[in-house]
């Protein structure tokens, strides 16, 4: 994986905005889908608010034949999913992402859907 070292400035305009219901909407779920390929959401941590520095690291690996073993229910074979084990040196905090990439077959694209497979995270 790549890891990169960030620091970001804190903004005084962006640390002292009021929490107000301006901008806030709602749409339904297919809507959202049809309009939107990618959402970003940003999370601002205590050390980025207090100048400090923070890391972030990008691991990849797959399900296959050999590595589904579904969920925690399935317990003669879950152990065989990927696994990924994360020290620190002190105490901090810790932001864990899933995601999986649109895999689209032949028969979704007809359909007009995306397929969405079921994942999960254990921490």
């Amino acid at each position: 994986g790549s890891s990169r070292s960030l620091r970001a400035e804190a903004s005084s305009a962006w640390c002292s905005r009021r929490a107000t219901n301006a901008g806030e909407f709602w749409m339904p779920i297919a809507d959202f889908r049809s309009h939107f390929a990618l959402f970003y959401a940003c999370r601002v941590l205590p050390t980025t608010l207090e100048g400090g520095g923070w890391h972030f690291s990008v691991l990849g690996s797959r399900w296959d034949a050999d590595t589904a073993g579904g969920c925690p229910n399935f317990l003669d074979s879950w152990h065989l999913n990927p696994q990924l084990t994360i020290r620190t040196l002190r105490k901090t905090q810790l932001v864990l992402v899933l995601w999986q990439n649109n895999a689209i077959d032949d028969q979704s694209k007809r359909a007009g859907r995306t397929p969405e497979h079921p994942i999960g995270l254990v921490a």
